[in-house]
């Protein structure tokens, strides 16, 4: 079985090149994002937001997750960033629901259906879709999170 892979980087945002005083806490790798590469069952479920990066890796991800969030954004969209922070804590904060995001303007063989606006969350129940939220009302989206997230 393989887990999601974490994607790692450095952090060198004090790296100045002359400074040796710097302890191994300052050279730890931080992980910036988690795509999930798997054809088996996702368990333990990933924690974070996983980057959507193709049609086939959406639809693999929905049909092996039980409960899926699936936010369709663009990089562009000012509601978008705004609501952000919120969502990836909302991620952190469910653990055993899957929270992925997509941006719209990828070209991934079509957009989804029903996406007309973004930001645009679907949830999907054990490979089915069940709701879409059009808009960024999180405390709607909690409360339909709750509905499906124990199923």
């Amino acid at each position: 079985m393989e887990f999601a892979k974490p994607i790692i980087q450095k952090d060198q945002s004090s790296f100045d090149g002359d400074d040796q005083s710097s302890s191994d806490e300052d050279d730890l790798p931080v992980v910036t994002s988690t795509r999930v590469t798997t054809s088996k069952p996702i368990s333990p479920l990933p924690k974070g937001i996983i980057e959507i990066e193709s049609r086939e890796h959406r639809l693999e991800l929905i049909e092996l997750s039980g409960t899926v969030v699936v936010k369709y954004s663009a990089e562009w969209c000012g509601p978008c960033k705004a609501i952000a922070p919120q969502y990836k804590k909302m991620a952190n904060v469910h653990s055993n629901v899957v929270f992925a995001e997509e941006d719209v303007d990828e070209d991934f063989g079509g957009t989804p259906e029903n996406v007309v606006a973004v930001p645009t969350f679907h949830i999907y129940q054990d490979n089915e879709f069940v709701e879409s939220l059009k808009g960024g009302d999180l405390s709607k989206l909690e409360s339909i999170i709750q509905i499906y997230k124990n199923k």
